[in-house]
């Protein structure tokens, strides 16, 4: 989604959190910088809208973090060195505290309140993938997406009228860091917070409000049975994954291995499975009585979280010669026909860097950030 730009008007506070040393095997031992956004300077605007305050449900697959990011303290940038994303409190907490100081000068004095059902939120500015979907032929590739899908519902007595869904995607690009007026960086929440605004501000709440006598009324256990069915995936409630070679993320949420005969070798990788044509399919994912796997059978690798699967992926990615303080240059290139080859063109050299990247599943459409 390409967005209007706007200048940001604070600054968040940031808490470092360090858990202990410790062998790190699944992105859930990473740490986690922990960011506080609930204190903005309050808006002043001539924004009014129809109701008194904002309440959140956090109704996301993972609750505990908005994504990873890493921090450069050398020229080598390993997986230890990535970290999780977190808001002070919790993100339904500290997004609620951010809404209602900042807008505070807006709100009306009916006593009626907006809900925001959170059911995606993640931030995604990690280095990408040439394995992915993502379109390297653009020649300026995003630099951070934010993922969102949420459903606003106004909160009237003991009653909620669903007012609307939004499920859309926030890109950054290098030409935004450059807009007069704005104060975006990549190793901050300064795009994220722009983004949460742009939420409430360009939705035209005073004519939502206005059809809700057309819609249905629901009750707050109405809406959060509605929100816990989105768990009730097959993956996600089974006793026991089933043991097999699946071919697809889809696959693996339900739980439906394509092959369920299929051996390893000797250092624990898949070998074969399925018939001559179908061993030349490349494989997602495959389950044993040990648990979940990517690359090799001797070890875990794909890990639950919450209602969802996080785990580290072994990926090729083109980075900068050149690496200043935390930002890495990861995205500005276009790729070579080979890496023994110098770039078809681009403004700064670069290398094929292997790198080894956490990433979580995406559960509603089984994209992986």
């Amino acid at each position: 989604m390409k967005v209007i730009l706007a200048l940001l008007f604070f600054v968040p506070q940031i808490l470092f959190s360090q858990e202990n040393p410790k062998l790190i095997k699944s992105p859930a031992d990473l740490d986690s910088i922990v960011y506080d956004i609930s204190f903005p300077k309050v808006l002043s605007s001539e924004l009014q809208f129809p109701f008194s305050g904002i309440e959140i449900i956090d109704s996301r697959f993972d609750t505990s973090k908005l994504g990873f990011t890493f921090d450069l303290n050398d020229k080598r940038l390993a997986y230890k060195d990535f970290k999780k994303i977190k808001l002070l409190n919790g993100v339904a907490e500290n997004m609620r505290q951010f809404y209602n100081n900042y807008y505070k000068v807006c709100f009306n004095k009916s006593g009626d309140k907006l809900l925001i059902v959170i059911k995606n939120l993640w931030i995604s500015n990690l280095p990408v993938s040439l394995q992915s979907e993502r379109e390297y032929e653009l020649e300026h590739p995003s630099l951070q997406d934010i993922y969102i899908k949420i459903e606003y519902y106004l909160h009237k007595g003991d009653k909620y009228y669903p007012l609307i869904r939004i499920d859309t995607l926030y890109q950054l690009k290098e030409e935004n860091l450059k807009t007069q007026g704005t104060d975006f960086k990549l190793n901050d929440l300064s795009f994220f917070n722009y983004t949460i605004k742009e939420l409430i501000e360009k939705t035209d709440f005073d004519k939502l409000v206005e059809k809700i006598t057309d819609k249905r009324k629901f009750t707050i256990g109405e809406i959060s049975a509605f929100n816990e069915k989105r768990f009730s995936l097959p993956i996600l409630k089974a006793v026991k994954y089933n043991e097999g070679v699946f071919l697809t993320s889809n696959e693996f949420i339900n739980n439906t291995p394509s092959f369920k005969n299929f051996t390893v070798n000797k250092k624990g990788k898949l070998a074969t499975y399925g018939n001559g044509r179908e061993k030349s399919v490349a494989s997602w994912a495959f389950a044993d009585s040990n648990g979940l796997h990517l690359r090799s059978a001797k070890d875990v690798e794909i890990f639950r979280t919450g209602n969802t699967f996080e785990f580290f992926s072994e990926e090729d990615i083109h980075v900068s010669r050149t690496i200043t303080g935390n930002l890495i240059d990861v995205f500005s290139f276009i790729p070579t026909p080979s890496i023994f080859m110098p770039p078809l063109y681009q403004p700064s050299q670069t290398r094929i860097k292997t790198m080894i990247i956490p990433r979580q599943l995406n559960m509603d459409t089984g994209e992986i950030y």
